[in-house]
């Protein structure tokens, strides 16, 4: 899908635009986040990343700081893998 269309915009974005007072900003790039990883799509794992640092600065209380490092290194781990 992503060769057919193109990058979404907020692969070239920029992070500090997410804010907790426009919540479908945030949506949207879960979203596109959520496909990517479903799709395996290893190439863009990384903004998955700093797409979960962001909202994990944005609501720390969303997960535990332990579970965060796990998913984060589970991503890391996968891309290296994949």
């Amino acid at each position: 899908m992503l060769l057919v269309l193109g990058p979404p915009l907020w692969l070239e974005g920029d992070w500090h635009l997410l804010t907790l007072e426009e919540p479908c900003r945030i949506r949207v790039v879960e979203a596109e986040v959520w496909r990517i990883v479903q799709a395996r799509d290893i190439k863009h794992f990384e903004r998955v990343t700093e797409f979960l640092d962001v909202t994990y600065t944005l609501v720390p209380r969303l997960v535990t700081p332990i579970k965060h490092m796990k998913i984060m290194f589970g991503l890391q781990v996968s891309s290296l893998i994949l």
